[in-house]
């Protein structure tokens, strides 16, 4: 009994100690979980403090990037801000000058000038030579100096400043290799005349090597160099980039309203013109403000070839102009040591619609009538004597320089008497290139006349405007009684020939090289290149008289030279039509080969009236096509290349490179919807933000430039065996 009480006891202190040492363990165990809570939030809470500081240390150097990007975006923003009021403030102040300049001129012009009587008895005498005369030839043959050169030719095609850039780098090329020394004659037209008119114009005592530059090679036309022009790129590099024609030509514009302001021609009794009023030299002036003044063969100056015939001419004449004498000063001379130059133009016979087929009905659009019109630095004129069933007289023959843009014509004597009237322009080396590079001429004289019945105001100020490209006066050189005397529209030489071949056609050069500065790429296979819509320049298929199809230039002023025309015949033919194929094969096949795009064959001439070129002139060509030489392609630097090709956006102009355009140089970005973009800059900066608009489209840089004239140099360097071959070297 007492052993039973005494168990119980000893289970519940046993079990007393039990739950003792468990509750303890128990209360360890939640200290120690505690414990680990707390450091766990203090972890949690300490990492949360470190992200939020991190978040808004993050967050202040965020803001501080936005506002130091922010700040040089400003300043950007304001550097070019500035710079283009810095631009437009230069150009309104060149505008201010050439102004005050113009008013200057006016207010010094000689007293004589105001006698009206005086100026109109005023007589020229000058020399013609009739194209039907007995025995005749072209005046410049027999010449000793001239004939000592082989009777090579070098044929400079058109296409504006793209052929300009373009001939620098052959014209370079071909003077390393002696051709150009022994060149008798260059035949020119449009942006070709551009660089040979100041070639053969150029000061003494200037070389070639000033002028051209010599070449860079592709390796080393890094994308630094190219944004640059140095000395050696040579003179007319520098004005051939960036040369802003439409600058000179708003000035010239400008000048011209404010001399008709100034001019007495309103005073009832003294109806008397300065000459500074007239809008259509404007073009003229601008041309050779950018191209000749650096040379100074620019402004109103005769056109001579030689010291000796320009001084026979001041022998002759006295009291011309107001003054007692001429003198040698006003007469531009051609350096002595150089090709005789030979310039195409277009003369517009809009007032009598005559067709040349006595069986085609009269043209209803006069304005797409042009005829051949030839300059040189001795005589100018149009070679054929008449055209159509009536046998209308419309040249005939060639004139002293002198003697254009003249009146009341009368023989005397060896000489034709003319008077230079009350607004005679002397015909300049200026005006051979704005005849030949007028390319718009066949729009603006065929809209201006349109314009002009509108109601006064507008439409008369519309009107002049259209009159911008040139005109002068002119009569044929063979004539019965008294000659009709007109002024007549002027246009580009590419209307009627835009290689510059049929002046060596027609002077019976043996050797000659055709440059082709086109901006049309030249087709893959033979199938492209013939048929309706032909993938190559399309003169071409005029001078062998193959038809284009009615599609292939309709709105061309030159679309009555296409055979199958509804406005004309085949007065561009000068070769049978079988020398085509063969021609366009070789260019494909030496292009595929690897060499440049060029062919060189032997034809014989057809008898063609409108040029006056004689049938059975047996003759050797090198045709040079503007294509792309993939050997000089592949030696530029990589970075160079990515301007043509490389990314969504090429350098502006080189996405279709060589064949730049001829006006509109600026990438596709620039120049799609123009007239919009044009609008859009009148009405946010008034015409000096579309002056700016203008030049970033219609200019040549430094890249184009200097990659054209790179790229045609190696192109003629290539072709040296084949050049030298061709000329006898």
């Amino acid at each position: 009994m007492g052993l039973g009480k005494k168990f119980p006891k000893k289970i519940k202190k046993a079990g007393e100690k039990v739950t003792d040492k468990t509750k303890g363990a128990a209360d360890k165990l939640v200290d120690k979980a505690e414990d680990a809570a707390r450091r766990a939030h203090d972890i949690a809470e300490r990492e949360a403090r470190e992200a939020r500081q991190r978040a808004k240390e993050a967050q202040a150097r965020i803001e501080r990037e936005a506002r130091e990007a922010a700040a040089k975006l400003k300043a950007e923003r304001e550097r070019i801000e500035a710079e283009a009021q810095r631009r437009t403030l230069e150009k309104a102040q060149k505008a201010r000058e050439a102004a005050e300049a113009a008013r200057e001129k006016l207010e010094e012009l000689p007293g004589e000038i105001l006698n009206k009587g005086k100026a109109s008895l005023r007589r020229l005498d000058v020399k013609t030579w009739p194209t039907r005369a007995d025995g005749f030839k072209f005046p410049e043959m027999g010449d000793a100096i001239l004939e000592r050169r082989p009777n090579i030719g070098l044929a400079v095609s058109g296409g504006g400043t793209r052929s300009m850039a373009l001939s620098l780098g052959y014209m370079r090329a071909l003077s390393e290799q002696g051709v150009l020394d022994r060149t008798r004659y260059i035949g020119a037209i449009s942006g070709g005349s551009w660089i040979t008119v100041p070639y053969v114009y150029l000061p003494q005592g200037t070389t070639d090597a000033h002028f051209l530059g010599s070449n860079m090679p592709a390796r080393e036309l890094t994308v630094d160099r190219l944004s640059v022009l140095r000395p050696e790129d040579g003179l007319i590099a520098k004005c051939i980039a960036k040369s802003e024609l439409l600058l000179p030509l708003l000035s010239g514009l400008a000048t011209s309203a404010l001399a008709r302001a100034m001019s007495l021609s309103k005073v009832p009794f003294a109806r008397i013109r300065f000459g500074l009023d007239d809008v259509d030299e404007q073009w003229g002036r601008a041309l050779g403000g950018v191209f000749l003044r650096p040379f100074g063969a620019d402004g109103n100056i005769y056109a001579s070839w030689r010291k000796e015939h320009a001084q026979a001419i001041i022998n002759r004449n006295t009291n011309i102009l107001g003054q007692d004498r001429l003198s040698p000063s006003d007469f531009a001379v051609q350096m002595p040591d150089r090709p005789f130059l030979c310039v195409n133009g277009a003369m517009n016979q809009d007032a009598y619609l005559i067709p040349d087929d006595p069986q085609e009905k009269w043209r209803p659009l006069g304005w797409r009538s042009w005829e051949h019109f030839e300059f040189t630095p001795l005589y100018s004129g149009i070679h054929r004597l008449s055209r159509g069933a009536a046998k209308l007289n419309i040249g005939g023959g060639y004139i002293e320089n002198v003697g254009m843009d003249t009146v009341f014509p009368v023989q005397k004597g060896d000489f034709l008497r003319v008077s230079p009237g009350l607004d005679h322009h002397r015909f300049s080396p200026q005006d051979m290139m704005a005849i030949s590079g007028a390319a718009p001429a066949y729009i603006t004289h065929g809209v201006g006349p349109v314009l002009r019945m509108l109601p006064a105001g507008a439409g008369n100020a519309l009107g002049k405007l259209m009159d911008v490209m040139p005109k002068l006066r002119n009569w044929p050189i063979e004539f019965n009684g008294k000659p009709l005397v007109r002024e007549r529209a002027f246009g580009d030489g590419g209307y009627v020939d835009n290689y510059g071949i049929v002046p060596l056609l027609k002077r019976k050069v043996d050797k000659i090289i055709v440059l082709i500065n086109t901006d049309t790429a030249l087709g893959r296979h033979e199938t492209t290149v013939m048929g309706a819509k032909p993938q190559c320049d399309t003169f071409l298929h005029t001078l062998f008289g193959a038809d284009t199809g009615p599609s292939a230039s309709i709105g061309s002023p030159s679309d009555f030279l296409q055979p199958g025309r509804f406005l004309g015949r085949e007065n561009g033919q000068v070769f049978d039509e079988a020398g085509l194929r063969p021609l366009l094969k070789g260019m494909i096949a030496n292009r595929e080969a690897g060499r440049p795009t060029f062919h060189r064959g032997t034809y014989v001439t057809r008898e063609n009236r409108f040029f006056g070129i004689e049938a059975g002139h047996r003759c050797e060509i090198l045709w040079i096509y503007n294509d792309l030489f993939e050997s000089w392609y592949d030696m530029l630097p990589s970075q160079t290349r990515a301007l043509f090709k490389g990314g969504a956006a090429p350098r502006r102009g080189l996405a279709k490179f060589p064949h730049l355009p001829t006006a509109a140089t600026g990438s596709d970005a620039e120049t799609a919807g123009i007239d919009l973009k044009l609008l859009k800059a009148f009405e946010q900066g008034g015409m000096a933000s579309v002056i700016n608009a203008l030049d970033r489209i219609v200019d040549l840089d430094s890249y184009q430039v200097q990659l054209a004239a790179s790229h045609s140099y190696a192109v003629a360097t290539a072709l040296r065996r084949e050049i030298a071959d061709l000329v006898g070297d």
